[in-house]
């Protein structure tokens, strides 16, 4: 994604989502890329995904607030 190859790293990501789907920080990357690229419905589904799998409960609120503000 830092390479401005966004689509390649939404493509990886993805098919890492789908053989470990609870893997926060696989998600968080995802949903940052689908923001990069445009794609707010996907990233707010990917920052819902990743709310799920955060690792406490303050990562959980500061991803409420983004996708807040998203919204």
């Amino acid at each position: 994604g830092k390479r401005g190859q966004l689509y390649e790293a939404i493509e990886q990501l993805e098919r890492a989502v789908q053989i470990q789907g609870q893997h926060f920080a696989s998600l968080k990357n995802l949903a940052i890329l689908y923001q990069q690229a445009g794609f707010r419905n996907k990233a707010v589904e990917a920052w819902e995904r990743a709310m799920g799998s955060a690792p406490d409960d303050d990562t959980k609120r500061a991803i409420k607030e983004h996708i807040v503000s998203l919204l």
